[in-house]
């Protein structure tokens, strides 16, 4: 024979943590979402550094330049515009190989100098070039 049921017992101690269990499956990819509001209208730039109508090239050549000689050419802009750069370059040879000295290449007025001095003589290493200026302009009217 059996007696009543007695009353509940007090909680026991909690048991050790169980395994990690496995990692499950990647779910689908949600709806997009809908397009957020336009942006403000930013501020205007401020103005650009050139505003030319045209910018064209202009080359002089020297002509011979002959061992112990100077040089001295202008490249320049039409009348009224701006020379926004330039430079030399000499009939297909290195400065080293002609003797040749460069006293100056740069601005000068409305176009661009370039002067030069052969240095190269006739007892021995004796070369003659061609220097060629040229200057970048622009209309800037």
């Amino acid at each position: 024979m059996r007696g009543p049921v007695g009353p509940a017992g007090a909680d026991g101690a909690a048991g050790p943590a169980g395994a990690q269990g496995e990692v499950g499956q990647r779910g689908e990819a949600g709806q997009r979402g809908a397009a957020g509001a336009r942006g403000i209208q930013g501020e205007r730039g401020p103005q650009g550094l050139l505003d030319a109508q045209r910018v064209y090239r202009v080359e002089v050549a020297s002509g011979n330049v002959a061992p112990q000689a100077a040089s001295s050419v202008r490249a320049g802009c039409d009348a009224g515009d701006t020379v926004l750069g330039g430079g030399y370059r000499l009939n297909g040879i290195r400065p080293a190989q002609t003797g040749m000295l460069l006293f100056d290449n740069g601005p000068d007025g409305q176009g661009w100098r370039v002067v030069t001095y052969n240095d190269s003589d006739a007892t021995g290493w004796n070369v003659t070039y061609v220097v060629t200026t040229y200057a970048i302009c622009a209309d800037l009217n």
